[in-house]
């Protein structure tokens, strides 16, 4: 019957809706039943019809019983985990609480926290089956894990689940290493946290750190960052512990997880957070505590953003004169945390920061005053002493924060700070005075970037450039009388901070070292050979393991000893002083090297040759031992030595650096030591340059230079055109400006009879020899050379060159070999026609189908052009139309018509220059060149209105390219070009049914119009039948295009139609 009444319990709340569980109490009836503690059989009764309504509900409502019954359920399993003598109903729950891994995700979610950390600690059980079925939970929580990365180290974070004091270092470094690319969801995070909780308390520094990195980077990996909530009630009490650490770089990463925290799940979700920092801040247990109180509330108030900042800073204002010194020790220690941790998002405080700074080191000030003026009161001057050792925190923080604002805003706190500082030279209190010190030489020193301060005449304005342009001149001198009135000071610490901060302004960095070095002199003069003996190893050593200033002031002092030690203890030292000298020019340091380069010339003055025949070898050794770092310290020797003393070293360092075969080591020493030499090295030219001369460059290495000749030989043509254009503007010449500006200049070493010669033989290796990359680049090369070249210099490299591009442009090659072999011909043909002549049989068949083809396949217009004009030159010379009905068979039709259009416009040109009386050699020129007359012109705007469509439009592609290309053709003559073609280009725009027709016309007539600046409508020519005029219906579609499509058309021109050039 019970349990006839629990399956009609679940009927009913089935047809009720999950909702009537609470509404009718259900749930709350059936725990009462459940938790009665009554003994009998009335209450025995009613337990058993509770658990079979359970049952009975679990069974038909399914999973949407499962929040109600984990609710109900697991409180009594976790109570019966604290049962410690009922081993078996603790290995029930644990096997139940198990089962909950597979419950809805939300709800596992919600249970995890709780979960967990309860299985967690029955892995430590007494009992062996306990400890097994927690190991078996765990394993099946680790089960429905969804993120792969935790997947891969789950075994290890298991391992420290189950054995934290093995396994625990193992899973965080795991875990530090792990890389991320999926969201961790809450079963990953559930064993997450406990490894992470153990990691906080890990005795270990290192251990620490890393564990909180991970910990503040949790809020980035989680899809909700709000999964990590209930476990902060756990996690907190550790993190505060890391804020407290002793060691400096645990407080900071802690600090930092705890600003990462508040930035992912805002300040609402730490609600004692505030208040506990700003407690630390006050705490005076320990200076360590109120430090990382300081760091870790900066941080915070970091990631809470700038309204935080700007609502939580006059209370931190105000606690900076809280009447407890360790609370103002707090306070003090926040402001040097802030400024770092903000950046330039504090900048703005720094008005009102800065006077609470500068305060803080004269804390206690008053008080010194007071136990001065009450002297004779032993009990008040104790109670003054007591005060200003309290103080002494307050100021150390106080200055490290000074500095912290200097190394972070030097220029916005150089305004703030140079007034307070200046009248901190004058406080009674030597403490001020010695902080003020070294504020200013911070200060001063970044402002100037460490070098010496200007010291400006009186009446004198700073420049505008300099680091203390806003300061007045007289504030200057005021500033720096009393940094000189401070070196007198009855302090030993003021005086000594004065004494080296002047110095270092003044540019005196080397003047101990100088004066040491002129006692070590009069040391030796007066001592002689009793001190030298033990001087050198000193010296060498110290050249030898010393720090940068202390090799330095080693090789100073040793040009000292030299030149203090006379001739006779020299010479009987000599061993000892080479090879301290050889060490010194070999140092890496700049300083080092060039003070033993004066030690050297020293030497060589007291000892003649014998210095350089010790020396130089040892390093000319060095120079090719093989080792890249000797070669360039033995290297750097040799130029400091050649700079100080070259009568003495390049007659004989040159003899050595040029012995055949000259190697790469001693090329690049020669080169580096040549503007050392002076005119010491004209008179070893005849010594020098033959070696040189021997070691030509091998033809193997040609094609390594192709593009470095390109690159110098175009830097040349720059030059030449801006040189032009400056030219043309003094003289108000348009035409030599126009020819600048087009690229038509020459360069003026390839006039030289043989200039070209060695660009030639590069360029011509490298076509017959390289890649089918490199041949084109060589090609390209190579006509760029042509069109460089006068003509009279190109004459006798024509042959030379024609000869091998002909060879090649016969074989097999990708187009782009051949459309650049067409454009070097082009130019050829243009700049020195008659010198072809004897090629006219090769030109035949065979290279008007290479050009041909290579128009069709070229990779750019600039290139296809090219080979239209050495085919139009060369069609003349042979029939082509069987020609081109076989290159027909296999290519568009409208790129043979292009093709068509383009020869019918060339042997036009062509023609025209013959019937004028021209030779053959000037009329392929001229076609060559591709000058279009007015007769081509009219036979393109004839070809524009034809009636085959495939005609207009591969006319409509050569307009186009023609305005491109050739723009002063359509330009010259008032635009009379551009007034020719652009009627029957706009009638195509208005032809309907032939979108390929409409599209092309669009673009040509975009390209007539901008190459004739007609892209506005008030620009274009007025309406009329004269010359210069366009026809009503041509202006009207053209006044139309320029308001609809003009804008649009031109946007769509890709950036390699706009960068074609004149090949």
């Amino acid at each position: 019957m019970r349990r006839g009444a629990a399956f009609g319990l679940a009927g009913v709340v089935k047809g009720l809706g999950i909702a009537s569980l609470k509404k009718e109490g259900v749930m709350a009836a059936l725990q009462a039943a459940i938790e009665e503690k009554k003994r009998g059989e009335e209450a025995s009764n009613a337990k058993e019809g509770a658990l079979f309504a359970l049952e009975a509900l679990c069974e038909t409502l399914g999973r949407l019983f499962e929040p109600h019954g984990v609710k109900m359920v697991l409180p009594s399993l976790l109570r019966s985990l604290k049962e410690e003598d009922k081993w078996r109903a603790q290995h029930a729950a644990v096997e139940l609480m198990g089962s909950m891994a597979f419950v809805n995700p939300k709800q596992l979610s919600a249970t995890l926290p709780q979960l967990v950390p309860a299985l967690t600690t029955a892995l430590t059980h007494s009992h062996a089956k306990v400890r097994e079925s927690a190991s078996a939970a765990l394993q099946s929580v680790g089960s429905v894990i969804r993120n792969p990365e935790i997947s891969e180290i789950l075994p290890a974070l298991l391992h420290a689940l189950a054995e934290p004091a093995a396994g625990t270092d193992a899973a965080l470094s795991a875990l530090a290493h792990c890389q991320f690319e999926h969201c961790v969801d809450p079963p990953s995070l559930s064993l997450i946290v406990p490894v992470l909780q153990r990691g906080l308390r890990a005795p270990s520094a290192q251990a620490k750190r890393r564990t909180a990195h991970i910990t503040g980077n949790m809020c980035s990996l989680l899809a909700d960052p709000k999964d990590i909530l209930p476990y902060l009630d756990m996690m907190m009490p550790q993190l505060q512990s890391v804020l407290l650490d002793p060691i400096p770089e645990v407080r900071s990463t802690g600090a930092r997880a705890l600003g990462r925290l508040c930035a992912g799940l805002g300040v609402d979700a730490f609600p004692n957070l505030m208040a506990w920092l700003r407690e630390g801040l006050r705490r005076d247990s320990s200076a360590v505590e109120r430090a990382g109180a300081a760091q870790g509330l900066a941080e915070v108030l970091a990631a809470l953003g700038d309204e935080a900042v700007s609502d939580e800073l006059p209370a931190l204002l105000a606690g900076a004169e809280d009447p407890d010194p360790a609370a103002r020790e707090g306070h003090a220690a926040l402001w040097t945390h802030l400024p770092r941790v903000l950046g330039p998002r504090f900048e703005h405080h720094l008005g009102a920061v800065l006077p609470v700074v500068l305060a803080g080191l004269a804390d206690g000030a008053r008080a010194g005053s007071a136990r001065r003026a009450v002297k004779s009161a032993a009990v008040r001057g104790g109670a003054a002493n007591r005060r200003r050792a309290s103080a002494e925190p307050v100021r150390e923080a106080s200055l490290r924060a000074a500095h912290g604002v200097i190394a972070t805003y030097t220029r916005a706190a150089a305004e703030l700070l140079l007034p307070p500082l200046q009248q901190g030279l004058a406080s009674d209190n030597y403490r001020i005075r010695q902080s003020s010190i070294e504020l200013l030489g911070e200060l001063l020193l970044r402002l100037t970037e460490r070098g010496p301060l200007p010291v400006l005449e009186e009446g004198e304005d700073p420049p505008a450039d300099s680091p203390l342009a806003h300061v007045p001149t007289a504030q200057q001198h005021a500033l720096l009388a009393a940094l000189h009135i401070a070196r007198s000071d009855t302090a030993a610490a003021v005086k000594a901070a004065a004494g080296t901060l002047i110095g270092t302004l003044a540019g005196g960095d080397d003047e101990p070292q100088e004066a040491a070095a002129a006692a070590l002199g009069e040391l030796v003069v007066k001592l002689g050979e009793r001190v030298l003996p033990r001087l050198l190893p000193l010296l060498r050593r110290e050249l030898e393991e010393g720090d940068e200033d202390r090799r330095a002031g080693a090789a100073i002092g040793l040009t000292q000893l030299i030149a203090s030690a006379g001739r006779e203890h020299v010479e009987r030292f000599l061993p000892e002083l080479i090879g301290a000298v050889r060490a010194g020019l070999c140092d890496e340091a700049a300083s080092v090297y060039g003070a033993a380069a004066r030690a050297f010339a020293a030497l060589q003055r007291v000892v003649g040759a014998a210095a350089v025949h010790e020396i130089i070898p040892a390093m000319l050794e060095l120079l090719g031992s093989g080792d890249p770092a000797d070669a360039d310290a033995a290297m750097r020797g040799l130029r400091e030595a050649v700079a100080q003393r070259p009568a003495a070293v390049v007659p004989f360092l040159l003899p050595r650096l040029c012995a055949r075969p000259v190697s790469t080591a001693a090329a690049r020493a020669l080169g580096a030591v040549a503007h050392s030499c002076g005119e010491h090295l004209h008179l070893q030219l005849d010594v020098a340059l033959p070696p040189l001369l021997d070691g030509a460059l091998p033809k193997e290495r040609y094609p390594l230079h192709v593009h470095t000749l390109r690159e110098a030989l175009a830097s040349l043509a720059d030059e030449a055109r801006a040189a032009a254009r400056k030219a043309a503007a003094a003289e108000g010449s348009d035409m030599a400006g126009q020819a600048a500006a087009a690229g038509r200049v020459e360069v003026a070493g390839l006039a030289l009879p043989k200039g070209l010669a060695p660009l030639v033989a590069v360029y011509l290796h490298s076509l017959m020899t390289g890649s089918a990359e490199l041949r084109e680049a060589a090609a390209l090369a190579l006509g760029e050379a042509i069109g460089l070249t006068p003509v009279a210099a190109l004459k006798p490299f024509v042959i030379q060159i024609t000869g091998p591009l002909i060879r090649v442009i016969g074989d097999r090659f990708p187009a782009g070999v051949k459309a650049a072999i067409l454009a070097a011909l082009t130019l050829l043909l243009g700049r020195s026609p008659a010198a072809l002549k004897p090629f006219v049989p090769q030109l035949q068949t065979t290279f008007v189908e290479q050009a041909a083809l290579a128009q069709l396949a070229a990779p750019d217009e600039a290139r296809a052009a090219a080979a239209a004009a050495t085919l139009g030159a060369v069609a003349r010379w042979t029939e082509i139309e069987p020609l081109l009905e076989r290159i027909e068979d296999g290519s568009a039709g409208d790129q043979i018509a292009e093709l068509r259009a383009g020869l019918a416009i060339l042997r036009t040109d062509a023609a025209e220059a013959e019937a004028e009386g021209a030779d053959a050699a000037a009329a392929l020129a001229l076609a060559a060149a591709a000058g279009v007359p007015s007769s081509a012109l009219e036979a393109l705007a004839a070809l524009l209105a034809d009636a085959s469509s495939d005609v207009r439009l591969s006319a409509m592609h050569a307009a186009k390219r023609l305005a491109r290309l050739r723009p002063a053709a359509l330009a010259a003559a008032g635009c009379a070009g551009g007034a020719l073609l652009l009627p029957p280009v706009a009638a195509a725009i208005a032809v309907k049914g032939n979108t390929f027709l409409r599209s092309g016309a669009e673009r040509a007539l975009a390209q007539v119009l901008a190459t004739c600046a007609w892209t506005e409508p008030a620009n274009l020519p007025p309406a009329g039948s004269g010359p210069g005029r366009l026809p009503p219906e041509a202006r009207s579609a053209a006044d139309d295009f320029l308001r609809r499509s003009y804008r649009r058309i031109r946007a769509m021109e890709s950036e390699a139609e706009r960068s074609d050039e004149d090949p």
